[in-house]
């Protein structure tokens, strides 16, 4: 009643169907690596989304509470929707570096990147189109990576755009996820074949979560969980 929200299931959901086709071109490198290029296509038949709209029942009011106007989380079916897009990929390890007159350790450098461009959109019940849940325009990652010596470290950097998490009545109540991006470190240090430490870093550029609704202007949520760290040794037996 606080937040004047009731959450709910919805028996009435059907299963939704999904048909895709990918086509992709995979150029594989020496001695290790890849560089890939792709496009493909997702149409969703009675799609699953989360949905927020006002209750309209007076089956849980009491002689206090009027909740007949609260806002109703629940799930719902759409009508249609599809996914499009290309994706593209570059992963080698440089270990020809040496070749050039550079010292042989390195030939431990590496790099793995990906980007995925997509565009979507969903047929709601109502009519309404709108991008389709979770689904962020642009997504990014790249990785550097040095292993050598039993040694293996890799900053790691991640990025989307922002996307949509539920649908609300309108355009201007639909619930947004910010754009985001992740910044991580990792090591590790293989003594032998069982023995290994470790070191991981998590969120090192302190990026916090941003939800809003309609516009960017309209933020009712702001959650952070700051930098982490994590220290150890793992055996296999």
């Amino acid at each position: 009643d606080a937040e004047q929200e009731i959450s709910g299931g919805n028996p009435y959901v059907k299963p939704e169907l999904a048909y895709g086709v990918d086509a992709y071109y995979e150029w594989y490198l020496k001695p290790v690596g890849i560089l890939s290029a792709g496009v493909f296509y997702k149409y969703i038949k009675d799609p699953i989304v989360s949905m927020n709209t006002r209750f309209g029942s007076k089956e849980f009011n009491t002689p206090i509470f009027d909740r007949s106007g609260y806002l109703f989380n629940t799930n719902a079916n759409g009508d249609k929707g599809e996914y499009y897009g290309i994706e593209l990929v570059y992963a080698q390890k440089f270990d020809f570096l040496p070749d050039y007159g550079l010292p042989e350790w390195t030939d431990g450098f590496g790099f793995n990147g990906n980007i995925t461009i997509v565009d979507s959109e969903i047929t709601l019940g109502d009519g309404r189109t709108a991008p389709m849940t979770s689904s962020s325009n642009y997504n990014y990652n790249t990785s550097v990576y040095w292993e050598k010596y039993g040694i293996s470290a890799r900053v790691n950097w991640q990025w989307r755009t922002e996307w949509l998490n539920s649908y609300g009545d309108s355009d201007a109540f639909d619930r947004y996820w910010d754009g985001l991006g992740r910044l991580s470190f990792g090591a590790r240090y293989q003594l032998n074949d069982n023995f290994e430490f470790f070191f991981d870093a998590n969120n090192l550029t302190d990026q916090v979560g941003r939800r809003y609704r309609g516009n960017e202007s309209r933020v009712y949520e702001i959650e952070g969980f700051g930098r982490s760290y994590m220290i150890g040794s793992r055996f296999n037996f």
